[in-house]
């Protein structure tokens, strides 16, 4: 994984944080589902998004060894994650998008983001440390 597969962007939908959260739930953003996002987890105030692929490397390793590495699929994949966060600012809900993802996958965030007015401010310092307690942010 390279940086320029890193995302962390932050923007506002109109609507409480319940009522975005579900509608992304039962119809997950264009972005992910034209690429085969699934919902893999999900807490009070977000869901993550998986999807797990094979790396030119590790597709000519299964051809190179007739299918035997078949086997191994597995443990060859590579994995996409994204975690859309959901927090109330006043009437509206700031959904914050953090994770590794395609460059396709990026742009067409970036252009959803666009729709609903941009990024607003800096993204949170680290999603990870607001969601750990002692962490300086929480």
């Amino acid at each position: 994984m390279s940086l320029t597969d890193e995302i962390n962007v932050q923007f506002d939908v109109p609507g409480p944080p319940d009522f975005v959260m579900a509608e992304c739930r039962a119809k997950p953003p264009a972005a992910l589902r034209s690429e085969d996002y699934e919902l893999v987890d999900e807490s009070f105030n977000s869901l993550t998004f998986e999807k797990r692929y094979l790396d030119w490397p590790q597709k000519i390793m299964i051809v190179m060894s007739l299918g035997f590495m078949l086997l191994f699929k597995s443990w060859l994949e590579s994995v996409f994650r994204l975690t859309l966060r959901f927090d109330e600012k006043g009437s509206d809900t700031r959904v914050l998008v953090h994770g590794n993802t395609h460059p396709r996958t990026a742009a067409a965030l970036d252009a959803l983001v666009a729709e609903h007015g941009g990024a607003v401010g800096p993204p949170t310092p680290s999603m990870s440390s607001t969601l750990l307690p002692g962490s300086p942010s929480s």
